[in-house]
């Protein structure tokens, strides 16, 4: 995400969770992106969080995941405000992980 909170780019994942496929089955690979000016945000996620349920049942998605970034401020901790009050209470069915790294070019 850009200073603005407009995303910039998308990483799609192409593997399995991490431990499901043995070492000697696995392939990593190395994505490089460079930024090309100013500040940029590298936001990373586990399933868990855009499917983690509201007590109706709804999952959290990436719209409201978006939309909590897109708040401004301190945006770890927003997604943090937008899920906890989506799940309204109850414990996620999943791992709910989330890493923010700010980035700035100089």
């Amino acid at each position: 995400m850009n200073e603005r909170s407009e995303v910039v780019r998308r990483f799609e994942s192409d593997h399995l969770p991490l431990g499901i496929l043995p070492p000697e089955r696995f392939e990593a690979d190395t994505r490089i992106w460079q930024i090309q000016s100013g500040q940029a945000s590298l936001m990373l996620c586990s399933d868990g969080l855009v499917e983690a349920r509201s007590p109706e049942g709804e999952p959290f998605g990436e719209s409201r995941l978006l939309a909590a970034l897109g708040q401004g401020g301190d945006r770890h901790e927003a997604v943090i405000a937008a899920v906890r009050k989506h799940l309204g209470g109850e414990r996620g069915h999943d791992d709910i992980s989330l890493v923010c790294v700010d980035c700035q070019t100089h």
